[in-house]
């Protein structure tokens, strides 16, 4: 007896869409893959890029407005003894402190030779706090330079 064989036609562009849906939900980020990739770091580190395109707009125009840095300083001893959710939240602190200096910076700058580059960097300082505040690192120890060799 023979089996009658039935076809189901499917959308390639629903098949298509599936399948990313599915390779985007299983994606599971892990810190050492962060720390340990170069190249996402250097992507983050916009500092030089932004420093030399605002250099070159200094020449033309000046900023009306200082912006107010966090405070950097670092007592190790005190550092050392606060939790890593406090040290996670001082750093959140700073970085929404410096976050809207430079969008009120950016408001203010006529142009775009200040406005581009500030906003890039306001871009950027909004990505580390995205990954501060949003994803679940639980980093038992520090990452070393053995496990970066490692990993790769």
């Amino acid at each position: 007896m023979a089996a009658a064989v039935q076809f189901l036609w499917v959308d390639p562009g629903l098949l298509l869409l599936c399948m990313v849906a599915s390779e985007v939900w299983g994606t599971e980020t892990k810190p050492i893959e962060f720390v340990c990739s170069r190249t996402a770091r250097k992507a983050m580190n916009i500092g030089p890029e932004i420093e030399t395109a605002l250099s070159d707009c200094i020449n033309s125009t000046s900023l009306s407005t200082l912006v107010q840095l966090p405070c950097t300083e670092l007592h190790i001893a005190t550092w050392g003894e606060k939790t890593d959710q406090e040290k996670r939240g001082d750093i959140v602190a700073s970085l929404n402190l410096l976050f809207e200096g430079v969008k009120n910076l950016r408001i203010l700058t006529e142009g775009e030779c200040g406005t581009v580059p500030l906003q890039r960097l306001e871009n950027n300082i909004n990505n580390y706090l995205m990954i501060l505040t949003h994803l679940q690192l639980s980093v038992s120890r520090v990452i070393t330079l053995m496990d970066c060799m490692n990993y790769q």
